[in-house]
């Protein structure tokens, strides 16, 4: 289950372009994270709606 990290007000972290920097692994995660954030699961929730729309 791929992973993200957030701060303190809930924003996710980004890379340079915008994107969300999305870790493969909770350990990844772990090695990254700073005082005040969080590692959360990520739910890409684009994809989830996408697949849904396939099975209709």
């Amino acid at each position: 289950m791929p992973f993200i990290i957030i701060d303190a007000e809930g924003k996710p972290l980004c890379d340079d372009v915008g994107e969300r920097i999305v870790l493969a692994s909770h350990q990844e995660a772990l090695r990254w994270v700073k005082s005040g954030e969080q590692v959360v699961p990520y739910l890409d929730r684009r994809r989830q709606r996408s697949l849904r729309h396939e099975e209709n």
